[in-house]
């Protein structure tokens, strides 16, 4: 059985692609091998960011395989939804950062898969949709609740229920990412991103990371003061000396992840 999902690795960055052909879906398969990649990034001290992509450049991932379904029992059914919400959870709580690199399609699960990531950028032949009501269904990984605290609720709800597919610049405008890419240039540009990111110090992106997750659940004040109690965190650290000392010194930082 072929693998489904690649998993390479440069320097501080894992590159985990989905490789189901023709449309990259999200197969029981697919799902199994993203969640062992999952894990592994999660525990590599040496890995900053994940960026999740699709193999070729017509599809990140269409999604759930509708040719699957009429072989789900119900307890299939349950079993893989609850597998797919268990990797999706480690993505978005998990320490590292994980960063969507949208290729071509993401439709469906590959929509949701893509919510569920830190951070979106997209190419400029990206398209989106969420077609789940054309078949009966609702967006079953997720999407519904993380949509709606991305962006605009007005526009949550838009593409929930107009099954409507938009372009990445569309996706830009309401916030779903933050970038948009040139086709010809977004593997390389995807590559710059994400080593610039991972430059910064890995104990900073963490607790970026676990503020920015944990705040979105709390009352303004409390976490106000969640942030406040992290910064001693940082003053302590090895890393914190050495870029300050190379900021002064004017000199790339040599961080240690201590």
């Amino acid at each position: 059985m072929s693998e489904k999902v690649r998993y390479e690795k440069e320097g501080k960055v894992a590159y985990l692609t989905i490789d189901n052909p023709p449309a990259n879906t999200l197969s029981r398969q697919t799902f199994a091998e993203l969640d062992e990649y999952v894990d592994r990034v999660n525990a590599d001290p040496d890995v900053v960011l994940a960026v999740v992509t699709g193999a070729g450049d017509r599809f990140f991932s269409a999604g759930s395989d509708i040719k699957e379904m009429p072989e789900y029992e119900e307890p299939i059914r349950v079993q893989f939804q609850r597998r797919a919400h268990g990797t999706q959870w480690k993505i978005e709580r998990g320490p590292k950062l994980f960063l969507a690199a949208i290729n071509g399609a993401a439709g469906g699960g590959g929509c949701e898969l893509a919510l569920t990531c830190d951070l979106v950028v997209a190419a400029e032949r990206a398209v989106f949709t969420l077609p789940e009501p054309r078949i009966g269904i609702i967006p079953g990984f997720g999407g519904i609740q993380r949509l709606i605290r991305r962006v605009p609720l007005a526009c949550a709800y838009d593409l929930l229920v107009s099954r409507d597919i938009i372009s990445a610049q569309r996706a830009l405008s309401m916030g779903l990412v933050s970038r948009v890419f040139p086709n010809e240039s977004f593997e390389e540009d995807v590559r710059q991103f994400a080593q610039r990111i991972a430059e910064g110090a890995p104990i900073s992106l963490r607790l970026i990371k676990r503020l920015v997750v944990e705040g979105l659940e709390m009352r303004i004040a409390d976490a106000l003061s969640m942030e406040l109690d992290a910064c001693p965190e940082l003053w302590a650290t090895a890393d914190k000396e050495e870029g300050i000392r190379s900021f002064i010194e004017k000199r790339p930082p040599v961080f240690q992840n201590r």
